[in-house]
């Protein structure tokens, strides 16, 4: 690099950029820093796996940009942490970083732009499907939290994206449940393909920044997979392993045959299961009667909290995880709202005592398994 790089930033419009580019896997992902239209400047950030391309902060006055600058994301941490409104960074020639607040300076080492690592490629070939960004968004912001974190299992890390007949499925799980959101609309080819954890995250931020009606693509290879909107896109190397994902549709089916439902309000029986729980005790017991469910745990002891509820089948009485079940409590009121649903109520099935517990939401394409637990 013979000229220096020199870029004034809007501090606030800065720190709302590195928060975007938090999930990257590293503690300090290198960034790519060009310009862009207007007084703004383009951010590609990675983590060697994943990564991302946003329309950047806001710049004060003319910034100097001859080419491409790449510096390590603590350098912009250092201006983003500290009091004033604005603050400036200078790369230089000679490879030093001078990052200044005022009266003070501090310096790094720049990286050259040679050295940043080269993301995906995708062929024009590669199968390519479209989905409004909302509908994504949401399917893919709904299963995320019942993705595994367990190093022992990183073929179920992400989120496993279908697309087949006009239809997006998400599907995520840690082997203790699944959840599944289905969203019509998909438009393209069938594909599918296991999104790793921070490129999911990535996406969820994306399509959430997105201004009305816009559109995603998906494209997908043998080993990456990007997804992009009008302005933004973020990609990934893919796995090998990911490929082995179970089948939703074979545990669902599995699941399907139950004999007791409950119909509740999904709100107050996740403030139920919160005040029955401990610290370190997190199982209750559910005990299904007509037009109500008993829920016990540490807490409440044997007398448990009652939940007014629209039953059909069989008494019965079973053990979950509390996480587990509030865990899909949330989903469900997350999908309804985005979708301005006004029913409150969340379907739960069941079957035999060591049988999955089905949380489904009627008509929002949301559903999970739960498995059961002794207590």
């Amino acid at each position: 690099m013979t000229t220096d790089f020199d870029i004034t930033f809007d501090r606030s419009s800065l720190r709302k950029t590195l928060s975007r580019i938090k999930p990257l896997t590293t503690a300090f992902p290198m960034v790519r820093l060009t310009r862009a239209d207007g007084p703004t400047v383009r951010v590609e950030a990675t983590d060697a796996v994943t990564f991302v391309s946003l329309l950047g902060p806001r710049t004060y006055g003319e910034a100097t940009m001859p080419g491409a600058a790449v510096v390590r994301a603590t350098a912009l941490r250092g201006i983003a942490v500290a009091s004033r409104a604005e603050g400036a960074m200078t790369v230089r020639g000679d490879g030093t970083v001078e990052v200044r607040d005022g009266l003070s300076r501090s310096h790094d080492r720049a990286i050259q732009p040679h050295q940043y690592p080269t993301g995906p490629k995708l062929p024009s070939y590669a199968p390519t499907a479209r989905i409004g960004a909302a509908k994504l968004g949401r399917a893919i912001g709904a299963v995320q939290h019942a993705s595994s974190t367990n190093a022992v299992q990183p073929h179920l890390h992400g989120v496993r994206l279908t697309v087949r007949d006009g239809r997006l499925e998400c599907v995520a799980t840690d082997g203790h449940r699944m959840a599944r959101c289905r969203q019509d609309g998909a438009e393209g080819a069938s594909l599918e393909v296991t999104l790793p954890a921070a490129l999911a995250t990535l996406v969820v931020d994306l399509c959430a920044r997105t201004v009305g009606q816009d559109t995603v693509t998906i494209r997908v290879s043998a080993d990456a997979v990007e997804i992009a909107t009008s302005d933004e896109r973020a990609s990934a190397w893919l796995f090998p392993c990911t490929r082995f994902y179970p089948s939703a549709d074979v545990l669902f089916d599995t699941a399907r045959e139950h004999r007791t439902t409950a119909l509740l309000h999904a709100r107050k029986l996740h403030v139920l299961l919160e005040r029955a729980v401990t610290r370190d005790a997190r199982g209750v017991a559910l005990s299904v009667r007509p037009d109500a469910v008993d829920v016990s745990g540490e807490a409440t002891g044997a007398s448990g909290i009652t939940a007014d509820a629209e039953t059909d089948g069989p008494a019965l009485a079973i053990g979950v995880n509390a996480d587990y079940l509030s865990d899909a409590l949330e989903a469900v009121d997350a999908v309804k709202t985005s979708q301005g649903a006004t029913d409150p109520r969340v379907s739960i099935r069941f079957g035999c005592e060591l049988d999955p517990i089905v949380v489904d939401a009627s008509g929002s394409g949301y559903s999970e398994i739960v498995m059961p637990m002794r207590i």
